[in-house]
C-alpha cells in the first residue's frame, strides 16, 4: 500500500470537499448552465446554416461532410463562404466551414477566401479560422492564381500558418512550385520541417526509382 504524503489529498477527497462547498457548487453550476446555453445558441446557428443546404437540394447530417462531395455539394460552397464571414459564429464553426469546401470546385472563389486570409492574418482571436481558410486556399488555387499563391507561401509575415498552405503546393508538378519549397528549407518558420520533408520525399522518390529498375530485370 502506497503511503500518501503528509498534506496531500487524493482527488476523491478534493472532489468530495468541493460538492461540500456551497458557494462552489453555486459557481460550478452557474458555469455549466452557462456552457449549455452558448452550446444550445451555437447548435442553434448551424441548424440555420444546414437547413440552408437542404432548401438547396444538399442532404447532410453536418456543413462539415460538404467536403465528402454529397449530392448538390456545389451549391453549398457559395452558402458556406457567406456563413464563414458572418462573426456570430465562432472562430472553430468557421474554421470547419473553411476546411469543407477545401477543394478545387471552390476555385471560383478563392480570392474572396484570399482577402479573408489577408484580413485575418496573426489574430489570435482568428487562429483556428485563419488556419482552415490557409488550408481552403492551398487545396482550391489553379494557375490562374499560382503566381500569386506562391507569394503569399513566401511571404513570412504569414508564418506557421503557411505550413497548411504548402500542403497545396506540395502536391503541383509545377517547376516554378519546387523553387518555392526550396526557398522555404530557409525559412525561419517552415525550413525545418521542410527540410525534413524534402529528405523523406528525396528517399522515397529514390526508392521508387530502384524498384522500378527492378520491374526491368
Amino acid at each position: 500500500m502506497v503511503k500518501k504524503r503528509e498534506g496531500w489529498i487524493t482527488a476523491g477527497e478534493l472532489e468530495q470537499r468541493l460538492n461540500s462547498d456551497p458557494e462552489w457548487v453555486a459557481q460550478k453550476r452557474a458555469e455549466d448552465e452557462e456552457w449549455e446555453a452558448r452550446s444550445r445558441y451555437w447548435r442553434e446557428l448551424e441548424l440555420g446554416l444546414e437547413q440552408e443546404l437542404k432548401d438547396a437540394g444538399i442532404e447532410v447530417k453536418s456543413y462539415r461532410e460538404i467536403i465528402h462531395k454529397p449530392k448538390n455539394y456545389k451549391r453549398g460552397i457559395p452558402i458556406l463562404v457567406r456563413h464563414m464571414r458572418m462573426e456570430k459564429y465562432t472562430d472553430n464553426q468557421r474554421n470547419f466551414m473553411a476546411q469543407a469546401i477545401a477543394m478545387k470546385d471552390a476555385n471560383p472563389f478563392w480570392p474572396e477566401l484570399l482577402e479573408i486570409f489577408r484580413s485575418i492574418a496573426g489574430k489570435k482571436e482568428h487562429y483556428a479560422f485563419e488556419q482552415g481558410v490557409a488550408y481552403a486556399l492551398g487545396a482550391s488555387y489553379k494557375e490562374a492564381q499560382f503566381e500569386t499563391f506562391l507569394s503569399i507561401c513566401e511571404d513570412q509575415r504569414f508564418g506557421f500558418v503557411r505550413a497548411l498552405l504548402v500542403v497545396g503546393l506540395k502536391k503541383s508538378k509545377d517547376p516554378r512550385a519546387e523553387i518555392t519549397l526550396m526557398k522555404l528549407c530557409a525559412d525561419p518558420y517552415l525550413g525545418k520541417e521542410m527540410t525534413k520533408w524534402m529528405k523523406k520525399r528525396e528517399k522515397r522518390r529514390t526508392a521508387e526509382g530502384r524498384n522500378d529498375t527492378r520491374s526491368f530485370n
